[in-house]
């Protein structure tokens, strides 16, 4: 498979919405469309890839596989272990537990079974959990799992049966998320069977450009088409919101603008050499490792600020996790990639010692109550943690008619009487009340 410059630059365009909308931008409402622009492109380059190497007779399931964790795992680990430290000194009891629980959901390669069960993503606390964007990459890896074994069931057809029984599957899943959507909206948004779709879209977009020949379409219909698809992708990120109902319908705004980009766009089009400009494909390269940086970089500047950071603030934040992201993919990520550079040995050993770094940190974490017996600056973080427990101090007042309790009523401690009152989701509340 010929490298695509424009594919690097699609992925510039996924990534940048998706921070700037964790950083609360208000003409990137819809950011979060990122990840499905990065579900799409993920299923096309899997199956490009496997259709490559089983049509060459190279394909084996442990070099997929190895490619895979060489992928993913070297810069997810590096901001696992930076979360970690930072978690020590920034996170109360409440928060560090759910923090080590969501360390050992991703050494399950669950994380998005662990946020589904645990929270909202559109909600206020749910920004507060440093590893919450790890969902999307536990979709994608159960995604690794099974794809292979689909992909060589469906080689022995030819490559329009191969795309009926694509479009097949996509649609199952689809109307499983419309389904899920009305009955549990969380579920449809974290989970694998109502995401799959938008993989599999990707993997049709392979197969139609093997259809095709390689792309070999027309000028006009190949500029209009991509242009389309950029149009498409612009709406969904600027229109959509928090309120939109997704995932739902309004999901294929994106997914199909990016279908439509990877099928359509060819060398010498205008949109192809927008998308391979080389600020967007710079961008693009380090795409994986800013995805990973930002979410840890926004949550716990919230935990240890309280207030909205202000607009140089949040320039600072994402300035920070550019430069993050480029440090790690330049001596993390491309050194790792490389069986010559990082041997398997090395390689395995290094992810095992992790892996069992993270799964105790988490456990101990979980069974210690967020580790309540730290003290920090010499203040014991489990009396913190126990005064913003909820009706702490206030049982009279909260037994009773509440909005009416003179002390309440009392301006100078509005304040602290809204910490008290709503336990470990004050931080979040209190954003929203001053915002």
């Amino acid at each position: 498979m010929d490298y695509r410059r424009e594919i690097d630059g699609l992925r510039a365009i996924a990534v940048i919405p998706v921070i700037l909308f964790h950083a609360g931008l208000p003409f990137f409402s819809g950011g979060f469309v990122g990840v499905d622009i990065f579900f799409v492109i993920s299923g096309y380059l899997i199956t490009s890839v496997l259709f490559r190497d089983i049509k060459s007779g190279g394909f084996s399931f442990s070099y997929f596989y190895e490619r895979r964790v060489r992928r993913i795992a070297p810069a997810l680990l590096l901001v696992m272990f930076v979360s970690v430290l930072l978690s020590w000194f920034v996170l109360l009891p409440a928060d560090m537990k759910a923090f080590s629980q969501s360390l050992v959901s991703i050494t399950l390669v669950s994380p998005n079974l662990f946020f589904w069960l645990q929270t909202d993503y559109f909600s206020p606390a749910a920004e507060m959990n440093p590893l919450l964007h790890t969902w999307s990459l536990g979709v994608e890896e159960q995604f690794y799992i099974f794809w292979p074994l689909i992909i060589l069931f469906i080689w022995r057809f030819e490559l329009k049966r191969q795309a009926v029984f694509l479009i097949a599957l996509c649609s199952v899943s689809f109307f499983a998320m419309e389904y899920a959507r009305t009955e549990n909206a969380s579920f449809a948004f974290y989970q694998f069977p109502t995401r799959a779709w938008e993989l599999i879209l990707g993997a049709l977009a392979a197969v139609f450009l093997s259809i095709r020949d390689e792309r070999n379409f027309g000028p006009h219909i190949s500029n209009t088409m991509s242009l389309l698809g950029l149009v498409l992708i612009f709406i969904s990120v600027v229109w959509l919101d928090k309120k939109s109902g997704y995932p739902g319908v309004w999901t294929l705004l994106p997914t199909s603008g990016t279908f439509l980009l990877l099928v359509f766009c060819q060398r010498q089009h205008i949109v192809t050499k927008l998308l391979g400009h080389k600020w967007l494909v710079a961008i693009g390269l380090v795409s994986y490792s800013a995805y990973l940086w930002h979410q840890p970089i926004f949550a716990f500047s919230k935990h240890y600020l309280v207030a909205p950071a202000s607009w140089q603030l949040i320039t600072c934040l994402v300035f920070v996790s550019f430069v993050l992201a480029f440090f790690t993919w330049r001596f993390v990520e491309t050194p790792f990639r490389s069986a010559s550079k990082v041997g398997h040995r090395h390689l395995y050993t290094a992810l095992f010692a992790a892996l069992l770094f993270f799964m105790g940190f988490g456990l101990l974490g979980h069974f210690s109550n967020g580790f309540d017996g730290r003290n920090v600056d010499g203040v014991s973080l489990r009396d913190i943690g126990a005064r913003l427990q909820p009706n702490y101090g206030l049982s009279r007042e909260c037994d009773s008619d509440i909005l009416h309790s003179e002390r309440l009523g009392n301006e100078r401690i509005k304040e602290v009487d809204c910490w008290r009152l709503t336990g470990h989701l004050a931080k979040p509340l209190l954003f929203e009340l001053r915002q």
